[in-house]
Formats: C-alpha cells, sequence, structure tokens
C-alpha cells in the first residue's frame, strides 16, 4: 500500500509491503514521487489518472513499476482517493503480476507451439475424455477420413461410424489405458476414401495432479506403407529361404552321389577300400548338414541331428556297434551355418578315429558317443577301448597324425576345446563347443514353419 499527495504526488506513508515489493527504505520511500515508481513511459498516463477523482475503489489494470534497482515488473494497481492527516491523497495497492504474466505468456507459447505442431502433423492427434468423447481433434483427420474435425469434436468412439467390433477393441484397450495408467498402442485397419489402409495408434494418459487420468491423448499413425514394406520383405525372405534349401537340398544329393560312386569303386578295389571309406564318411558328413539345411526353416543346424547321422554313417560302412548317449531329436543346440561342415567333419574324424583305434570285442569295434547340452553350448564326448600313443600330446601336435592335425584346422582356436584321456583302459575324448560355433538354442521346425 502507497498513499502520495494528491497535488505534488510525494509520497506520505507506504506500508512493509511496498517497501519489501520495491526495495526501498521507508526514509527513502518517503522522499519520492509516484513518478519515481513508475515507468517513464507511463507518467502522461499517470497524470491523466491523478486527475480523474474517485471517490471509491478504481481498477487501473496492469501498470508498469520500477523498483530501487531499477527492475520494471508489472503490477495490477487499485486507487481511491482518500483525506491522510488533513490532505486530500491517493491510496494505491499494488499487486505484483509478473510471474503470473511470465506464465500466461509461457502458457500462450506453448499453445501457439502445440497449435503449430498438430496443425502440421501428418499424424491425426486427438483427446478423449472418460466416456471416449472426442474433446480435440486435428486436422489430420480430413486427409485421413475425408470428414472435419467437427464431425468428430463432441461425439464418443460410438458415435462417429466406427464398425461395433472396431469400437468393442478401441473400448478396451482405452478403459485399460485409463484404468492402469500407462500408455497403450493398438493397429487397426480402416476401409476410408483412400481404400483399406492401416493405423497404429498410440494411447498416452493425461493426468491431474493427484494422479488419476483425466483425459487420453491419442496419436495415430498411417503406417500402409510401413506394412506393405514388411510384407514385401517377409516374401523376399521366404523366397530367399526356399531357393537356399533348394540349393542345399541339391548339394547334398550330389555329395551323397559322390559317396556311392567311391562306394562302388571301394567294393571293386579292396586294396583302397580304408581310404575310400574315410572319404565316404566325410562326404556323408557334409552331406548332411546341406540335408539339415534343405528341411529346416529356422537358422542353424541341431547337433544332436549331425551326430546321429555321423554316427548312423560309420555304422553303415562296416561292423561297427556304437552306443548313443542322446536322443537326435531332442537336442536343442544348434551349430551356426558358417560353422557346421567344418564342425560336422571334425566330429566324423573323432568318431572315425575312435572305430579305427579303439580295441575291439568279439571282433567288433565299441565306441560309445554321449551329447550333454547346456545354456550356452553342448560337450560331446567319444569313448572306445585302449590306450593313447606314448606322448601322445594333441595341444602341442605329438602323436597326433593327419587325422587329428584335420580336427585341429577344421575346429580353429575359438568357441571349442578339445581333451584326450586314458582311464580304466579307454580312451576318453571330450569336445566341448561354445559360441561362436554354437548359434543358440531354438526349437526345431518343420519345413512349413510350423512346430516339429
Amino acid at each position: 500500500m502507497r498513499i502520495f499527495d494528491h497535488s505534488t504526488l510525494r509520497y506520505l506513508a507506504v506500508n512493509d509491503a511496498a517497501l519489501k515489493l520495491y526495495g526501498y527504505t521507508r526514509s527513502e520511500f518517503l522522499r519520492l514521487t509516484a513518478f519515481d515508481t513508475r515507468h517513464p513511459g507511463e507518467h502522461t498516463s499517470l497524470r491523466d489518472a491523478v486527475a480523474e477523482r474517485t471517490g471509491y475503489l478504481t481498477h487501473w489494470g496492469a501498470r508498469r513499476q520500477v523498483k530501487r534497482s531499477g527492475e520494471i515488473f508489472l503490477a495490477d494497481i487499485v486507487t481511491q482517493d482518500v483525506r491522510f492527516e488533513g490532505r486530500v491523497a491517493r491510496l494505491a495497492l499494488t499487486i505484483d503480476i509478473s510471474e503470473r504474466v511470465r506464465m500466461q505468456e509461457l502458457l500462450r507459447e506453448r499453445e501457439q507451439l502445440f497449435a503449430a505442431l498438430v496443425v502440421h502433423s501428418p499424424d491425426v492427434i486427438s483427446r478423449l475424455d472418460r466416456n471416449f468423447r472426442h474433446l480435440y481433434v486435428s486436422p489430420a483427420i480430413t486427409a485421413a477420413t475425408g470428414r472435419s474435425p467437427a464431425d468428430f469434436i463432441g461425439r464418443t468412439i460410438s458415435e462417429v461410424g466406427m464398425a461395433p467390433a472396431l469400437v468393442a477393441r478401441w473400448k478396451a484397450v482405452l478403459e485399460e489405458a485409463f484404468t492402469t495408467g500407462t500408455e497403450r498402442s493398438i493397429e487397426c485397419a480402416y476401409d476410408k476414401t483412400r481404400g483399406a489402409r492401416q493405423y497404429e495408434s498410440r494411447l498416452v494418459p493425461e493426468k491431474k495432479a493427484d494422479g488419476t487420468v483425466e483425459t487420453m491423448l491419442v496419436i495415430t499413425r498411417d503406417i500402409t506403407h510401413r506394412k506393405m514394406e514388411q510384407e514385401r520383405l517377409a516374401h523376399a525372405l521366404h523366397q530367399r529361404d526356399a531357393l537356399v534349401r533348394e540349393v542345399h537340398h541339391r548339394i547334398k544329393n550330389h555329395l551323397q552321389g559322390i559317396a556311392g560312386l567311391l562306394r562302388d569303386k571301394a567294393g571293386s578295389d579292396p586294396a583302397a577300400a580304408s581310404v575310400i571309406d574315410a572319404a565316404v564318411a566325410q562326404l556323408q558328413a557334409v552331406a548332411t548338414v546341406y540335408g539339415l539345411h534343405s528341411e529346416l526353416a529356422e537358422s542353424g543346424v541341431p547337433l544332436s541331428r549331425v551326430l546321429e547321422a555321423i554316427c548312423a554313417s560309420a555304422e553303415g560302412l562296416g561292423a561297427v556297434r556304437i552306443a548313443r548317449g542322446f536322443a537326435a531329436d531332442e537336442g536343442a543346440v544348434r551349430l551356426a551355418e558358417s560353422e557346421a561342415v567344418p564342425v560336422a567333419v571334425a566330429l566324423n574324424e573323432l568318431v572315425f578315429n575312435a572305430i579305427e583305434h579303439g580295441a575291439r570285442e568279439n571282433g567288433t569295434p565299441a565306441v560309445e558317443v554321449s551329447l550333454a547340452e547346456q545354456q550356452g553350448g553342448a560337450d560331446i564326448r567319444i569313448v572306445n577301448r585302449g590306450a593313447l600313443p606314448a606322448r601322445f600330446d594333441y595341444a602341442r601336435g605329438i602323436g597326433t597324425g593327419t587325422g587329428l592335425d584335420l580336427v585341429k584346422t577344421l575346429l580353429g582356436r575359438s568357441g571349442n576345446r578339445l581333451a584326450f584321456a586314458t582311464n580304466d583302459g579307454t580312451v576318453r575324448v571330450q569336445l566341448s563347443l561354445r559360441a561362436p560355433i554354437v548359434a543358440g538354442r531354438k526349437r526345431e521346425t518343420g519345413r512349413e514353419g510350423g512346430p516339429a
């Protein structure tokens, strides 16, 4: 509160609130006039206001005031003419509205920014209340539906021509978003002016200060082009996979044909039979990998099926008994596509090495092959009766021979560990496979993509 002389405009009295607001001491304030606390640009309007006598409270609106520091602020001014200590004076009530004006301006700027974004956005932006009534719809609705925003505002989603089944879907997802207070999304197809279109809507709850959801902001985007691209990509991938499977199938057939010719040659040339049998076994191991590639829709090759094929091939080439400690169709570990062929050939070498060097039972080689799968890899154990050569050292390449040298080359240095041990008259070979040789664990699928 300030009181100043009506003639001289010199201050006669001020309260503590005025001292705090303007920054003066009381003695400093009482040496000032109303001109000193008013912006120079408004001195003329101040004179005009003082000249207008009022015997009642008069609201003059926002006026620019000046603090002791020179800072200018806006204040609502209310005055009334009074007599103070025998003088005609004017009482002025000053209400600082600077912060309110600043917030109003900030709100106006944000509203203008929001309006600009919404108006120019290709997405349809709408706001719904808890009764699913449209409170706002952006102009983009016209391009999407051929109807104006006015056709939607004030109407619920049931009243804008939406199919009953679609209304039910929208009500379910809206109710969930309002209840949980969390964002939701929905994809729908609409048959409108531009033909069938696919839309994705994102529902964003707008909450009150107490945390309850008051309205729902819905941002709807036309994703027809994206869906078409996804379908084209899926079709192209399906065609590529079919072509790759056909190529693998043909490679497998060619390899099996070559293996058959070699077996015929072995029958007519007993002296070369052992060498030819080894070559046939390697070809069949590779053919097995390509055969699995041609049969399976998923990437990677099941390790258990590769191991079973190698064991079956060995039994088919001669009198040998291989005890399996695994089920071919139950394995989940898969070999990386780039590693499947070298791993298959390496396993084939290890199995045939156990057959060749193992002691015989009743004239028949006896070999045990087991597979233990775990998260992130697998361990293959191959056991035969016998003993390792003297001074055998696989890591240093002592006593290994060309077969194990080939194994070392095929497996490489990462993703595997191969160990040899002798125990109770048996030779135990353990091959541990990990990434990057192992691609992961996946369920096998048939050629049509359904569960096998």
